[in-house]
């Protein structure tokens, strides 16, 4: 299969798994207060601010994956280790400065770089630890 059919199809499965989730959410009560942490006895804040968080950090994610499956086959181990860090980072970073600027209720006016600044660290930690577990499975260490 070439390159670009995968990702339209990572990309596809990704979109309808979103979907299908928000439908669920629409119409069940019990996945609604899963979604705002009921179960784990969290305010609803906290679980609306745990679903931001994962929110924010999934881009960056899928970001990086897809960058590495793209360079897979042209770039060496380094530079693809670079490549997740960076798209980590970056794409995070964005996401969590992009928050702070439209959203008032999480974070206070004029932070905005510092909470970009905070991202793209979790952005990075997020690549690190996405580039550990792809490392360890082309290492064919699975346990």
């Amino acid at each position: 299969m070439r390159i670009v059919t995968k990702l339209l199809l990572v990309l596809a499965t990704v979109g309808l798994a979103a979907l299908l989730f928000v439908a669920a959410a629409r119409l069940s009560a019990p996945v609604e207060d899963i979604l705002y942490g009921k179960p784990l006895r969290l305010d609803p804040d906290d679980g609306l601010a745990l679903l931001m968080l994962a929110i924010i950090l999934a881009p960056g994610a899928l970001t990086a994956w897809l960058a590495e499956l793209v360079a897979a086959r042209r770039a060496g181990r380094v530079a693809r280790a670079a490549l997740v860090l960076a798209c980590n980072g970056l794409v995070t970073g964005l996401m969590f400065g992009l928050f702070a600027t439209l959203d008032d209720y999480f974070t206070a006016p004029g932070l905005e770089p510092a909470y970009a600044a905070i991202g793209a660290v979790a952005g990075g930690l997020c690549g690190l630890l996405q580039w550990s577990i792809a490392a360890r499975l082309d290492a064919g260490d699975h346990c």
